[in-house]
């Protein structure tokens, strides 16, 4: 029921962002790649969403990883069209400024150090599940 309940929500959202891209998007002359990521992103979160293992589970988690790098650097240059921020504006030394190739990678080490941390979660929640269940089977073969 919740896994439905989420296809649902990613698959609404994703429609009003396709909508949203067509107009946003419509000065780009190269589109292909953007709707490639796009779907592949899509797919992805539905693989996340839908999955009923770990692997396809990581599969999707790490293809969203793959397609948001692929979306936030979509843009291959740093002109002043394709920056996001105030230049000449700094914070704490830092120019508040958001290049599409810099932002990319910085989305990619971010996404990095969640997968770090959901690979510890799911290895000592593997830990947890198979040390109860040889307790369990040593419990029901002990008498044999």
């Amino acid at each position: 029921m919740l896994q439905s309940i989420l296809a649902v929500f990613v698959s609404t959202l994703s429609f009003f962002i396709g909508i949203y891209s067509v107009g946003y998007m419509r000065e780009d002359n190269v589109l292909r790649r953007y709707w490639g990521f796009f779907g592949f992103f899509v797919s992805s979160m539905l693989a996340v969403v839908l999955s009923n293992n770990l692997l396809l589970f990581m599969s999707g988690w790490e293809g969203t990883s793959l397609a948001s790098y692929g979306l936030i650097s979509y843009w291959l240059d740093d002109n002043e069209k394709n920056v996001v921020g105030d230049p000449g504006k700094f914070v704490f030394n830092v120019e508040f400024l958001s290049k599409p190739t810099t932002s990319g990678i910085r989305a990619m080490i971010f996404t990095r150090v969640g997968d770090v941390g959901l690979l510890l979660g799911l290895g000592y929640l593997l830990y947890l599940t198979s040390t109860s269940t040889v307790g369990i089977h040593s419990t029901l073969y002990s008498d044999w």
